[in-house]
């Protein structure tokens, strides 16, 4: 890239340039980059379960959706700051995919979870890698599959929950309900 300031350009004191100047700078190529730009994600069956992914200067990515045992869940919810073992899961699906954008120039795609996963609902750790295996070029993020959504209130005498489903907001008679504590 070049710049050129042409003469007679004003500067902060009023003096003015007094010749053309032109300069040549040459700007790296962007650091390849993966991003899942949404922040924590609860999705209902009943519609679209694509989550976006965003990528800068990466060919290819490797896909992995990972299946929250029921009995982990609850560590798993607390890892907000850190990769989430995968040893507290299982792997349910595993591809590869190819953003398809120009260089310097971020790509927002989507992933699909239904291709991934068909109808299964649950908990679910998403991570994409770009194909060096380096820790920085990967990101993650816990998906819950759900048309269940709750309310708790939390008094000096106990808990009470509602359950409804997310897309009539009808009550779910007969829920059964488990309370994690710290």
């Amino acid at each position: 890239v070049e710049v050129t300031l042409k003469k007679g350009l004003p500067a902060k004191d009023g003096s003015r340039l007094e010749a053309e100047f032109k300069r040549a700078f040459i700007f790296p190529d962007m650091y390849p980059t993966i991003l899942l730009p949404a922040a924590g994600t609860f999705l209902s069956p009943a519609g679209d379960l694509k989550i976006p992914i965003e990528t800068v200067n990466i060919e290819e990515v490797a896909l992995e959706l990972w299946r929250i045992y029921e009995n982990n869940v609850p560590l798993a919810m607390t890892m907000d700051r850190y990769s989430v073992p995968r040893d507290l899961a299982r792997r349910v699906a595993s591809v590869k995919a190819r953003p398809e954008g120009a260089l310097n120039t971020p790509v927002r795609r989507a992933i699909d979870l239904r291709e991934l996963a068909g109808d299964a609902k649950g908990v679910f750790l998403l991570t994409v890698s770009d194909k060096s295996g380096e820790y920085w070029g990967e990101a993650e993020q816990l998906v819950a599959v759900t048309d269940l959504g709750i309310t708790a209130r939390v008094a000096p005498t106990g808990v009470t929950v509602w359950a409804n489903t997310i897309l009539g907001l009808s009550p779910v008679e007969g829920a059964s309900v488990k309370v994690y504590s710290k």
